[in-house]
């Protein structure tokens, strides 16, 4: 961690600085809120002309400025004129005006231009080598089919009628059965191949993601059983729970690399492939996330890629030897 150790040793001042450029400022009333850049609590400046004041233990216990109040007067900047005239500016988040013709294109198009970049992606997909029996259908149209059907939140039956448009669009030969696709997306070989794609996918952002965050997201599969237990008198359910453990850019979201796991596992032990599989297509410099990675080997990992880790340390870290490393 000496990268982390390199910014722990700036000066108040050069702190502040950071957390101007990161924009983690705002103005409310008569006072500016400042985030914290270890947890996500939130403090309080006042400027005052003699003595400005915060809220954090730093400023409480010294009395003097901290790195939040340095942050704040980078912000709001004065300056003097010839004339003795006081000019103060402000620094504000730079905006955009909406497209809006690009928008309607874009929105009224997304499902044509989403079917074709599929199409694309998995035309990249080897098929696999014929043994013997009944000729499979091509795994890079079952795959096409399979990422469709989960794209248009439609029942099996129901998405028929998008393969068939997109057999007539030339994006696919055969419309397989619904059943057919429905037993393809049960199947555990097709996982490492949404992966890799999934990689491909980010690739051409490359250039532009060099900061990540981790993080997951529980959700429910399909697989739902309810019964009544004649024991206890009462009606029971059971539900299968997943969690989707993802790293994507901060800047657009992409992702660039997931793994799924049952619901009950921990999100620590993730973070290790998540962010060498990441490192494998993009350079590294940050890398975010909340306390649940906050461990040795996560730190490690991190390093390791040429990153720096941004996680906010639990209430039991004390720096001392034995506990986690900082």
């Amino acid at each position: 961690m000496k990268q982390e150790m390199n910014i722990r040793k700036l000066s108040r001042e050069e702190r502040g600085k950071l957390i101007f450029e990161r924009g983690r400022i705002a103005k409310k009333n008569d006072f500016w809120v400042i985030g914290s850049q270890t947890s996500f609590k939130a403090y309080k400046v006042r400027l005052n002309k003699e003595n400005p004041v915060c809220s954090c233990p730093d400023c409480e216990l010294r009395k003097k400025k901290c790195k939040h109040i340095y942050a704040v007067e980078y912000y709001v900047k004065k300056q003097i004129d010839e004339e003795g005239k006081i000019t103060t500016t402000k620094g504000v988040r730079v905006t955009y005006k909406q497209d809006w013709k690009a928008y309607d294109t874009a929105q009224t198009n997304e499902k044509l231009i989403f079917m074709k970049l599929l199409r694309d992606l998995c035309n990249g997909v080897k098929q696999p080598e014929y043994k013997f029996g009944r000729p499979n259908l091509p795994i890079s149209e079952i795959i096409f089919t399979s990422a469709l059907k989960v794209y248009s939140t439609f029942s099996l039956r129901r998405f028929m009628s998008d393969v068939k448009i997109a057999r007539e669009f030339g994006l696919i030969e055969n419309v397989p059965t619904y059943m057919s696709v429905s037993n393809y997306m049960n199947k555990e070989e097709l996982t490492p191949i949404l992966k890799g794609l999934i990689s491909v996918s980010s690739t051409p952002l490359r250039e532009i993601e060099n900061d990540f965050t981790i993080d997951s997201s529980g959700f429910s599969t399909c697989r739902f059983a309810r019964w009544f237990d004649y024991k206890w008198g009462k009606e029971r359910k059971h539900r299968i729970w997943l969690k989707a453990h993802l790293c994507s850019g901060v800047k657009t979201n992409i992702i660039t690399g997931v793994k799924i796991t049952e619901g009950q596992e921990n999100d620590s032990p993730q973070l290790a492939e998540l962010v060498r599989k990441t490192a494998e297509v993009f350079n590294m410099n940050e890398v975010s996330g909340d306390k649940a990675y906050n461990g040795r080997e996560n730190f490690k990992v991190i390093e390791e890629v040429g990153a720096i880790p941004f996680i906010p340390f639990k209430k039991n870290v004390t720096g001392k030897r034995g506990g986690c490393a900082v």
